[in-house]
């Protein structure tokens, strides 16, 4: 709401004039992107939070025929009944701008459905494509289109017009740099760019120089030394264990017990009518609706229930201690109640003591014992001269770390793990924005300093310098 959004603006923008009065100069007319595993975040310097929002997906539906989806078709729900869609239906143009709040649109034989609202609608044979693995690119297609929806079709600029700040991840390899470099130069020729790493972000939204930066996001969750705007690279530690692994515990868990099966059923598959005062819900059949799709739409309803009910406990999750703990109620789409005790606790535990969750084949072999143990091992790989600092600026940041509890848990659990002579903080955030948005809103306050300009790394440079001045502007 608009007191959430008026508090981050105080307190980004406060950190601001700090900086401000630190370096000096006026704001440059700059754009700030964030490709995060869940969400691609998008907007101008000097505002205190991205204008645009979307998911890090795109719907596609291959081999189009005739410019039309054959999605079209009206779905039975199971009495053979044929149930109405939206009467603006897709595919009644090519490229359709605006609308359904999506993007849709052909190239070649394919058509691409973009943002919230084009993805919510269900359309036969459409795949979800997500194109970061590991918190890395791995699909530059997928994330071309996502770029061209975010600044053609919300942001409606040009970008030959604006230089861009780029969040990158601190495990970014040289190959993605290279192809973010002929992205923004060669097919979008914007004049200027730089690319930061997002822990370095991270810990300037909250006017820090040294910190330990907890990135918690939806598929990886790293630690990240951060020493007077570097990265330090031996101290940087990745896993698996992120928001998604909470979903996955929470779908074991509640729904796929093996004694105690429950059902969920995503919107897309029922039809709601009242009858008598009596809200009735009946199952639709869709059998042209790909996997990927229903596993998209069913681990969204998980990860709204975890947003809504889910917490840390306050030490070691034990069984026995949440026995008789209030069970938290959850409507369902299909508008049945659905109560959950401990396990709103369980969930949450594995990224503190994975348990029987262990990931197979973690980022580089990476063996997860809990994200204490991960800032441990960090901050223990850097000079003993900057650990104390480290461990009195620790910045949470990610959307998984609005977990209620998550902070006290970790400074409780790092306090009984380290020697008394440090004495752990986190840096606080005022609101969830900062949180969520913590890398992003670095990145804006970063490229509208006035110096800033003094940084940007031109076309005219990288044309003549290649990689070369990439490797030494944006370390």
């Amino acid at each position: 709401g608009a007191g959430f959004h008026c508090a981050a603006r105080q307190t980004a923008f406060s950190r601001f004039c700090v900086l401000q009065s630190m370096y000096g100069g006026d704001e440059v007319g700059a754009l700030v992107i964030d490709v995060g595993t869940t969400y691609t975040k998008a907007g101008y310097a000097g505002e205190d939070l991205p204008k645009v929002v979307i998911p890090t997906a795109v719907g596609v539906i291959r081999d189009m025929k005739n410019g039309s989806a054959s999605g079209d078709k009206k779905p039975e729900d199971k009495t053979g009944n044929a149930m109405d869609v939206e009467s603006e239906k897709p595919g009644k143009s090519e490229v359709k701008v605006g609308g359904r709040a999506g993007e849709e649109k052909k190239s070649d034989s394919s058509k691409y459905f973009i943002g919230c609202q084009a993805l919510n609608y269900r359309r036969d044979h459409m795949e979800v494509i997500r194109p970061l693995q590991n918190g890395i690119v791995k699909d530059w297609d997928t994330v071309e289109k996502i770029w061209d929806y975010c600044f053609s079709k919300h942001l409606r600029v040009d970008l030959k017009e604006f230089p861009v700040l780029v969040a990158e991840p601190t495990f970014n390899p040289p190959e993605n740099r290279k192809k973010l470099m002929e992205l923004l130069f060669e097919k979008y020729d914007s004049p200027a760019t730089f690319l930061v790493k997002d822990a370095v972000l991270a810990s300037f939204a909250v006017g820090k120089h040294v910190a330990l930066v907890v990135d918690v996001g939806g598929g990886v969750t790293s630690t990240v030394p951060v020493h007077d705007g570097y990265v330090l690279n031996k101290g940087v530690r990745k896993t698996r264990m992120a928001g998604e692994m909470v979903d996955t515990a929470l779908d074991q868990l509640v729904f796929q017990k093996k004694d105690k099966p429950r059902e969920l059923t995503p919107p897309y598959l029922l039809k709601k009518r009242f009858d008598k005062g009596q809200l009735r819900t009946s199952r639709l059949q869709f059998p042209n609706t790909t996997a990927s799709y229903h596993r998209c739409m069913y681990m969204d309803i998980v990860r709204d229930i975890k947003e809504s009910i889910c917490r840390v406990a306050d030490s070691k999750f034990n069984p026995k201690d949440f026995e008789n703990i209030p069970r938290m109620p959850y409507e369902l789409p299909d508008g049945k109640l659905l109560e959950v005790g401990s396990e709103r606790y369980e969930a949450s535990e594995v990224l503190f003591n994975p348990g029987d969750f262990t990931i197979s084949q973690d980022i580089g072999n990476y063996t997860f014992k809990g994200i204490p143990n991960m800032v441990i091992e960090s901050i223990n790989t850097c000079e003993p001269d900057i650990r104390r600092d480290l461990y009195s600026s620790i910045v949470l940041t990610g959307g998984t770390s609005l977990l209620p509890g998550l902070n006290e848990r970790l400074n409780r659990d790092l306090e009984q793990s380290i020697p008394a002579a440090f004495k752990v903080k986190t840096v606080p955030t005022s609101t969830k924005g900062e949180k969520s948005y913590g890398v992003w809103i670095g990145g804006s306050i970063l490229a509208s300093l006035g110096t800033f300009h003094q940084m940007w790394l031109s076309k005219a440079e990288y044309q003549e310098h290649g990689m070369n001045i990439l490797r030494r502007k944006c370390p």
